[in-house]
């Protein structure tokens, strides 16, 4: 059986945009159930371990950009390029379909107004492979 781990960043309310982020994005994860709950866990525990000695801390995008809720070290240079390069290595072992679909307010409200917006963004739906990983601890697994 398989499992989808979905999760949002954005304003779902398109109609009043956040200039600097004007978007609103849904994306998840495809995997085997048994997947999901043997090897993805273990490799995420064990890559949580080696870099924080712990397990319990939730690869959240919003605590790492702002090094807060246990990510605090990341202010360190050399932290966070050991960070980051174990977790791009991470997302390349993991075995992940990744769908991810994204809405501009700007595109999608239309008019001369939201031309240049319009032409540099658009609506995607795809299986695509991200060099991105998270922990399905994080997700609500929708089966």
């Amino acid at each position: 059986m398989k499992v989808l781990f979905l999760d949002e960043s954005g304003d779902h309310n398109l109609a009043v945009t956040d200039p600097p982020y004007p978007v609103f994005v849904l994306g998840g994860v495809l995997m085997e159930r048994a997947y999901a709950e043997g090897p993805l866990v273990e490799a995420v525990d064990a890559f949580k371990q080696n870099l924080f000695a712990r397990t319990d801390i939730i690869l959240h995008t919003a605590d790492i950009t702002r090094n807060r809720n246990g990510f605090e070290r990341l202010k360190e240079p050399v932290f966070r390029a050991r960070f980051y390069e174990r977790l791009h290595d991470l997302d390349r072992a993991l075995d992940l379909a990744w769908l991810i679909s994204q809405a501009s307010g700007h595109a999608l409200l239309g008019g001369e107004r939201h031309r240049k917006a319009r032409a540099r963004s658009h609506s995607t739906a795809k299986i695509s492979k991200s060099r991105w990983a998270t922990t399905s601890r994080h997700f609500s697994p929708i089966a």
